[in-house]
């Protein structure tokens, strides 16, 4: 394996990346790391024991499915953003979930929004910067089931594909009688979501005006969990733990 200074930014090398430290690697890095280390995109195409056999000792059993997930997203991204079984273990193998086959595990939308964010990078990555993404068939209804599932009405904007769909199951459909009832709730957390990036929520733990948020009504419950899906990051603990830096 090729050596380089340690950094999760930009290309890091393999050796940045070591099994104590894996988990507190994001999967676009995971993904650039690979690349470095096996010259190329071939190994994209290997069978997943080759891969990890190639890494040896590189990966601990932790972090295989995170790994091997990074290697479906950027070799087979049509199935991830098809197919709930699909996109469902890569979002929690994403957040250094264990992931059980055969077994429905609904991650929490904040671990889906930080997956999607991931998911995107990578694809494009590998198919260039104007690559045109879309969930269809099973994703939008599985985001939906899970958001109706957890509690949530209004999805982050980065999960807006499956919007329509929990409109339906919640019954917050335009001009439904429960939409009409909420509707000021309903605008006021919608018009957030689609003018509030991942950057403006960070700005936004720096201003003054976040104190507006401390009542607990509907829409700053929501708006608040809105924002906490835009912050949210699963390698944090690993990253504190291993004093690799972002």
């Amino acid at each position: 394996m090729p050596d380089a200074s340690p950094s999760l930014s930009g290309t890091p090398s393999l050796s940045d990346i070591r099994v104590d430290s894996f988990l507190a690697a994001h999967p676009i890095a995971i993904y650039k790391a690979c690349n470095e280390a096996f010259n190329g995109s071939e190994w994209l195409g290997w069978e997943p024991e080759t891969v990890l056999l190639e890494l040896k000792n590189d990966v601990s059993d932790a972090a295989v499915d995170k790994l091997l997930a990074v290697q479906a997203v950027a070799s087979n991204a049509n199935a991830v953003v098809r197919s709930a079984a699909a996109f469902e273990k890569v979002v929690n193998a994403f957040n250094n979930n264990i992931c059980i086959m055969d077994v429905i595990q609904p991650p929490e939308v904040e671990e889906m929004s930080y997956a999607v964010s991931q998911i995107e990078l990578i694809i494009k990555e590998v198919h260039g910067p104007d690559t045109k993404i879309e969930y269809t068939d099973e994703v939008p209804g599985y985001v939906a089931g899970v958001a109706k599932f957890r509690g949530w009405f209004m999805l982050p904007r980065n999960l807006q594909f499956g919007q329509a769909m929990l409109n339906t199951l919640t019954g917050i459909v335009e001009n439904s009688a429960l939409y009409k009832e909420h509707k000021n709730i309903v605008d006021v957390v919608s018009n957030f979501v689609l003018n509030t990036s991942r950057k403006d929520a960070r700005d936004i733990l720096k201003d003054a005006s976040i104190m507006d948020l401390e009542t607990n009504d509907s829409a700053s419950l929501m708006v608040k969990r809105v924002i906490g899906s835009l912050l949210f990051d699963p390698t944090l603990p690993y990253r504190m733990d291993s004093g690799t830096k972002s």
